[in-house]
């Protein structure tokens, strides 16, 4: 696993919509490395399944990306999750959401 690093994100969920920002996205001394792109899914209860999934957003070679998507969202979710994808790779993820002091 590489180390990555993030300098800020943030991710927006609707009821039909997913808008997600990463700034400064890179692995210390190699740059952007093997991923060119990110996609993200949303988790809701707990579920290992997503309940929604966008496409792919290019990363550039600052670690910059932005993913606007429509999605069709539950009714209910309960906890949710977002996780980024590096390409295309949906068994795998870079980032995840939630926060730190």
């Amino acid at each position: 696993a590489l180390p990555w690093k993030l300098t800020s994100g943030d991710v927006v969920i609707s009821d039909s919509h997913v808008l997600l920002h990463l700034k400064g996205f890179l692995v210390p001394g190699k740059g952007v490395g093997p991923v060119k792109t990110v996609d993200a899914s949303l988790y809701c209860d707990g579920s290992t399944k997503p309940a929604a999934t966008t496409g792919a957003s290019k990363l550039s070679s600052a670690g910059d990306a932005t993913i606007d998507a429509a999605v069709t969202v539950p009714k209910s979710c309960i906890a949710p999750l977002v996780l980024v994808h590096p390409n295309g790779q949906s068994h795998s993820y870079v980032a995840a959401s939630g926060w730190m002091r």
